[in-house]
């Protein structure tokens, strides 16, 4: 009898539960006087996702033959994201809800871009990318249409963010 062994992805389950823990941060944290700590815990989270990025990527090239340039351009975005906050926190906390509105729309909308491949492996994992992503989507553009209003619910926002792609990375690291 054959049996397939699969293999276990450990930089998902990482990075899902870094996400996760960021959210249960942003949720239990006072948007007010925490906006820092939420911005240090998303610099620390999207420089590890955009190493994260590469290396995944290089993953779906050896096994399925595809070049996925989004998912390569995201995560080196990640990275120089999560260099940039990390120098100037300061300037950070300041620019933190239009970056956070860029970042949920453009992750989300790379997202989309990588339903192909996901859809090869998984047909649930594709439904819960293309959920994310949607949400992602419209998350980034509410906080966009008003950055005064979503500076006040920035913690509540990247929470929620960040839990529903923190549960997607934990459930592709088990797939």
């Amino acid at each position: 009898m054959y049996s397939e062994k699969r293999r276990f992805d450990w930089p998902s389950l990482i990075v899902g539960i870094l996400f996760v823990v960021a959210a249960i941060a942003s949720f239990t944290s006072d948007p007010t006087t925490n906006v820092g700590i939420i911005v240090f815990l998303f610099t620390i989270t999207v420089l590890l996702k955009g190493i994260y990025m590469i290396v995944l990527r290089g993953w779906v090239n050896s096994f399925f033959r595809l070049k996925l340039t989004p998912m390569l351009v995201i995560g080196v975005l990640d990275i120089i994201l999560g260099l940039y906050f990390l120098f100037n926190m300061t300037q950070g906390i300041m620019l933190a809800p239009y970056v956070f509105a860029i970042w949920f729309l453009l992750d989300s909308i790379f997202g989309l871009f990588e339903l192909s491949w996901i859809s090869l492996v998984n047909r649930s994992l594709y439904w819960l990318t293309l959920i994310t992503s949607v949400l992602g989507i419209v998350i980034g553009m509410m906080m966009l249409s008003n950055p005064i209003v979503s500076t006040l619910t920035l913690s509540f926002l990247v929470g929620l963010y960040l839990m529903m792609t923190g549960i997607m990375y934990v459930v592709r690291a088990f797939r």
